[in-house]
């Protein structure tokens, strides 16, 4: 299941076997860093740049958050574009004895709206980080952090 569902999706009957490398042209290449470190957090599997694998495309036809997907292909035309985009693969990953599969499908996707946030209680740093990571997956824009009103609350030092 993909959350948000996207706006087309044709699911194919077939799985690609993704090896561990990822690749992306140069406009958009800052937009797998996040996906890297997720992926290891969730999966334990390292990604390395590199061919064989996921390839994130430059296409300048597409709006600004808007991304295509296309078995292990995305395409995109902005950095959130692309991070969208590896958000979905993220929800489409799946690990068979320590190898990526990937269910093969075709999706054209955006966002309905430009404002998608959650806003959270402060509890600790450690949950804040899970919440961020949470919302790259669920392609949650902005992450609104509420400190309690009524005790004293504050972030540790060395966190900032």
């Amino acid at each position: 299941m993909i959350i948000p569902k996207p706006k087309h999706l044709v699911e194919k009957n077939e799985q690609i076997q993704i090896k561990h490398f990822i690749k992306a042209d140069s406009q958009l290449f800052d937009s797998i860093k996040p996906f890297v470190r997720i992926a290891k957090r969730i999966f334990g599997l390292n990604f390395e740049y590199g061919d064989g694998g996921i390839e994130v495309k430059y296409e300048a036809c597409l709006s600004e958050e808007e991304y295509r997907i296309n078995g292990n292909c995305i395409y995109a035309s902005t950095l959130m574009g692309a991070k969208n985009a590896l958000s979905t693969i993220l929800q489409l990953l799946e690990v068979n004895d320590l190898e990526f599969v990937l269910n093969s499908c075709e999706i054209k996707d955006k966002p309905d709206k430009e404002f998608r946030a959650i806003m959270v209680c402060f509890e600790s740093f450690q949950m804040l980080l899970n919440y961020v990571d949470l919302c790259y997956i669920n392609k949650i824009k902005y992450l609104h952090i509420h400190f309690n009103d009524n005790t004293y609350c504050a972030l540790p030092l060395e966190c900032l």
